[in-house]
C-alpha cells in the first residue's frame, strides 16, 4: 500500500499564520507600552530581566505643580522598595504589587534639573525631571489696609511653628488607608467647575511698590475661592484630622486633613468647625467647617492650601492628577 506524501500546503499556511499571529501580537505589546508612557532603564544597563517598570505623570513639571509616579513590582515585597526625588525619600501607598507616591514640587523649587530615583531590590532606576519657572498673574498690594507691626510678626512666627510641629506629629503616624479621588472641597453648580469660583490663584505674585522697606514681593501659597459666609466646606478626600486652629492670625479658622503619604489639605478662615478633635477620621465629601472671613481675610472665602511632602503645591492639580487612569 502506497504511503500518502504531507501535504507542504498545509504546513506553509500553518507557519504564515503562526508568523502572523506572532507578528500580532509584537504589534500588540507595542502599542499597549507606548500608550502606557512606561519608562524604567536600570542604572547599571546590565541588560537583565527588570523586576519592577513605573509610570510617571510627566518628566516636565512646573513649580507648583505635582508628580505622579506608580510602581509595579514581580512580587509583593515593597518593603524593599525605595523613592527619592532630589534626595528627599516620598512617601507612597501600597496595592499589593503596586506602589503610589505623589511629588510635590514647591512653589519656590529653583527651575533646574533633578533626580527622581527608584531603588528595588539591587536594581536603581534614575529619570530626569524637569522644573520650570511657573507662570503666575500678578497683582498689585496686599489686600491689607495697614502694615504689621511687631506684635503681628511675633504671633505669626509663633502660630506657625505650632503649626508645624502639629504636622510633625501627625506625620509620625501611620495612616494607611489608600486615597482613590479628590473631589472638590465646595458643592459646584450645573455648567460650572471648580476653576470658575477661584478668586485668587495659586501663586498669584502680589507687589507692593512702596511698603515699609520698599517694593515687596510676596506669593499667594493655596487657591481662593468663592464661598459666601456659611458655605458647607468638605474634606477633599478620606483622612485624618491633623490639626485644628482657632483664630490665628493669618490663617483665622483653620482646618488640615492628612490624607496620608505626606498630603495634606488645608481649609482656612472658616466661621465655624464640624469637627471635633485632631485624630479624627473623616470620609470624602464629609462637612469638615463652613466659610468664613476670619483672620487675615476682608470678606468671606474658602482658601485651600495643599502640601504633598512638605511642598506648597497648586490644589487645583490634585484633582487631575488624581484622576489619571494608571
Amino acid at each position: 500500500m502506497e504511503k500518502k506524501k504531507p501535504d507542504g500546503r498545509k504546513f506553509i499556511l500553518i507557519f504564515l499564520c503562526a508568523l502572523i499571529a506572532l507578528f500580532l501580537l509584537m504589534i500588540l505589546i507595542a502599542v499597549r507600552e507606548a500608550s502606557s508612557k512606561k519608562i524604567g532603564k536600570p542604572a547599571d544597563k546590565t541588560g537583565r530581566q527588570k523586576s519592577c517598570s513605573f509610570l510617571l505623570s510627566s518628566c516636565d513639571v512646573r513649580q507648583g505643580g505635582i508628580l505622579s509616579v506608580n510602581v509595579f513590582l514581580l512580587f509583593d515585597d515593597i518593603e524593599h522598595l525605595s523613592v527619592t526625588f532630589n534626595g528627599r525619600k516620598i512617601k507612597f501607598y501600597q496595592n499589593g504589587t503596586e506602589a503610589r507616591a505623589l511629588v510635590g514640587i514647591d512653589l519656590y523649587q529653583k527651575p533646574d534639573e533633578y533626580e527622581l530615583k527608584i531603588i528595588y531590590q539591587k536594581e536603581i532606576y534614575v529619570e530626569k525631571i524637569t522644573v520650570k519657572e511657573g507662570e503666575f498673574p500678578v497683582s498689585y498690594g496686599w489686600g491689607r489696609g495697614k502694615p504689621y507691626t511687631k506684635e503681628d510678626a511675633a504671633r505669626i512666627i509663633k502660630e506657625k511653628r505650632e503649626l508645624k510641629k502639629a504636622l510633625e506629629k501627625s506625620r509620625a503616624k501611620n495612616w494607611p488607608k489608600m486615597w482613590k479621588t479628590f473631589e472638590p472641597p465646595i458643592e459646584i453648580s450645573d455648567g460650572f467647575a471648580l476653576k470658575d469660583y477661584i478668586t485668587t490663584p495659586f501663586g498669584q505674585i502680589r507687589i507692593l511698590e512702596k511698603g515699609k522697606y520698599g517694593k515687596q514681593k510676596r506669593w499667594h501659597h493655596g487657591s481662593d475661592f468663592f464661598a459666601p459666609a456659611g458655605t458647607p466646606i468638605k474634606s477633599m478626600a478620606d483622612g485624618v484630622v491633623a490639626y485644628i486652629g482657632k483664630n490665628l492670625f493669618m490663617e483665622g479658622n483653620i482646618v488640615i486633613i492628612n490624607h496620608g503619604a505626606e498630603v495634606y489639605s488645608m481649609y482656612m478662615h472658616l466661621n465655624n468647625f464640624q469637627v471635633k478633635k485632631v485624630g479624627q477620621k473623616v470620609a470624602a465629601g464629609e462637612l469638615i467647617g463652613r466659610s468664613g472671613s476670619t483672620g487675615n481675610s476682608n470678606k468671606p472665602h474658602l482658601h485651600l492650601g495643599l502640601k504633598i511632602n512638605g511642598a506648597l503645591v497648586d490644589p487645583l492639580q490634585i484633582f487631575e492628577i488624581s484622576r489619571i487612569k494608571q
